[in-house]
């Protein structure tokens, strides 16, 4: 395993985090206020601290809740201009304000000149998550500072709506909170409690003289994604007034008025980058660089990554309290080399096929549905119709990651222990970033089938035991049914012969459909849709043992599909095919009926393994 440092502070050395010394922590340099802006002290060395327009006194910030319990007010222009202040500083940090002024652009001229004569110093800026939503003041704020400080290493700390007494938000959800019950409990945000922003300041500029010297690094501590509703009514003052504006809202939402609201407000955040910040559970990175700002040792257990988020809109999986971020929009195209693909994780499965055919080249397993983004084979179990190899996963060479816990990037290959470490671990918390996949040349496949009356779960292990095609899928149409489907796929090689019967990917009909709606987004949305709210989906793994107890008693089951496909053994520790073959089991019914099959499951297998991506039992 070849470790790229640690993001923050890497220790050259191992690659692991360095701790800060107890004896001699780094000095940091304090900021002037900002529109009457508080600043403060951590652990006896000087950082700015947030303000709300609160004014500047001992006595006022001493008082102020949420601080980091180390921080104590004091002012820039008390020390600025100290006989050795700026000797051993490493670290600057300014809060921005919320409108890059000439009083904060003197500011950052100051700071930079300062930086700059001190070697080694970093500038920590506190301000808005807003350019996660293409805010057009806050990029052009940002950037303007940016300039200004060319030459010296910052870092942007960007935080999500602020939650603690002395805050404005504070203040004006205290005044609101009546109207919790006109709400929608869709309409969400994020909110971070003040301290854990302390919190993160406090870390930062206390480790800045151990970080790498890199031109600018970026973190976001989003919170919490949480009902409007929920944290209005957490907001509530009491008293007689308060009761009676809220109940007056409860007689409103009886009569739909919030819903109606919500209805219009709803399309207009097409065009508001503050009311999308406002309403929101899904944010869509453009870069792997916003990416990686999102998801950090501080706030990736916030956050939900996904790629081209299938379990939640077509499994209905939910992720309370987090908030989900695909990888759909920071993939760049694939690059071919030879047989080797290189391929960034939120690159989708189409478009690698049509890469890949372009260059009559093809991978190794295609699945049915091909609008899944390469990443997600990492993590889930993703295997197809009509090739020798098991699952994609088989056909991963290297990886890179990015690994919250420790804070590092981690690159691996097959060969190394990490990669079996976080291969099918999406509890791991690892970030995949790319993927390097092998791939061969063109082949066309075709398929027989024949129809077998119903048989013994030792007869379907003997189906699969014939060797010659390259896949074998059986398909029954209902549990109770007395004929089973055999499609038995074969590789052409260089696609001569086959006849009428030849394929040029190995998908049946029902996979081409898939497809075909999803590139329609009416046909997307209506398809998902009935899926998400009327079927219910799961994947088993069972061992050959389990499978014949589970061919024995299902035909009792409400049951609308069953799909079987045979699973080699991979070896990795986090595989549910891991220390044997397995029978897969791809089982679809009616919602209504997933109770009766959770009971079967718990009185029979409760121990089987299943595929956690193709899993409706994780949807609340």
């Amino acid at each position: 395993m070849k470790t790229q440092g640690n993001l923050a502070y890497p220790d050259a050395q191992s690659g692991s985090a360095a701790e800060p010394s107890a004896e001699s922590p780094p000095a940091l340099l304090p900021v002037a206020a900002v529109d009457a802006r508080l600043v403060a002290r951590v652990v006896d060395r000087l950082v700015a601290a947030l303000g709300q327009s609160l004014p500047v006194s001992a006595a006022a910030a001493e008082k102020r809740p949420g601080s980091h319990p180390s921080l104590q007010p004091c002012r820039w222009d008390e020390v600025a201009n100290a006989g050795d202040a700026d000797a051993s500083v490493a670290a600057i940090v300014l809060l921005l304000a919320a409108k890059h002024d000439a009083a904060q652009t003197a500011l950052v001229d100051d700071i930079a000149r300062r930086a700059k004569e001190s070697p080694g110093t970093r500038v920590l800026l506190v301000g808005t998550f807003l350019r996660h939503f293409a805010d057009a003041r806050t990029i052009r704020d940002e950037a303007e500072v940016r300039r200004r400080l060319d030459g010296v290493p910052i870092t942007f700390l960007r935080a999500g709506h602020l939650l603690g007494d002395g805050t404005r938000l504070a203040c004006r959800l205290r005044s609101l909170s009546w109207l919790a019950p006109l709400v929608p409990r869709r309409i969400s945000s994020t909110f971070l409690n003040e301290s854990d922003l302390w919190a993160m300041v406090a870390t930062e500029a206390a480790e800045a003289g151990t970080m790498r010297r890199a031109s600018c690094r970026e973190l976001t501590l989003l919170g919490r994604n949480r009902p409007w509703r929920e944290v209005l009514g957490e907001h509530n003052p009491g008293g007689p007034l308060s009761a009676g504006l809220r109940g007056l809202a409860t007689v409103l939402s009886f009569l739909l008025v919030g819903q109606l609201v919500a209805l219009f407000v709803g399309p207009l955040r097409r065009w508001s980058s503050r009311l999308r910040s406002c309403w929101f559970d899904t944010l869509y990175p453009q870069s792997v660089t916003e990416l990686l700002s999102l998801y950090n040792r501080y706030g990736y257990r916030d956050v939900k990554v996904v790629g081209y988020n299938t379990g939640v809109v077509h499994f209905g999986q939910t992720f309370p309290g987090r908030t989900v971020v695909s990888t759909i929009k920071t993939a760049g195209p694939p690059r071919i080399d030879g047989y080797r693909v290189k391929l960034d994780a939120g690159t989708l499965m189409r478009t690698t096929i049509d890469a890949l055919r372009a260059d009559d080249k093809e991978l190794f397993v295609v699945p049915n549905y091909s609008y899944i983004s390469m990443g997600t084979c990492f993590f889930v179990p993703v295997h197809g119709s009509g090739s020798e190899v098991t699952t994609v996963a088989d056909t991963i060479e290297r990886v890179l990651l990015y690994d919250p816990v420790e804070d590092r990037l981690v690159a691996t290959s097959r060969s190394e222990e990490a990669f079996g470490r976080y291969l099918y671990n999406p509890a791991s918390g690892a970030l995949l970033l790319r993927l390097y996949v092998r791939a061969k040349e063109k082949s066309r496949y075709f398929v027989k089938q024949e129809t077998l009356s119903a048989t013994s779960g030792e007869a379907v292990l003997e189906v699969f035991a014939d060797r010659e095609p390259s896949n074998i899928e059986i398909r029954k149409s209902q549990a109770a049914s007395e004929t089973i489907d055999v499609y038995k796929y074969y590789d052409q090689g260089d696609g001569e012969g086959g006849g009428a019967g030849a394929l040029e990917m190995p998908k049946d009909a029902i996979g081409r459909l898939w497809d075909r709606l999803e590139e329609n987004p009416i046909s997307s949305y209506l398809f998902h849709a009935m899926v998400r709210k009327f079927g219910y989906h799961v994947e088993l793994f069972f061992t050959k043992e389990e499978f014949v107890r589970f061919w024995e008693t299902h035909t009792e089951l409400p049951i609308s599909k069953i799909q079987l496909r045979y699973v080699k053994q991979d070896g990795m520790p986090h595989s549910p095919f891991g220390k044997h073959d397995c029978i897969s089991a791809d089982l679809f019914m009616r919602r209504k009926h997933s109770s009766v099959f959770q009971e079967y499951l718990r009185n029979n297998f409760s121990h089987v393994q299943s595929n956690v991506g193709k899993h409706s039992m994780l949807a609340g």
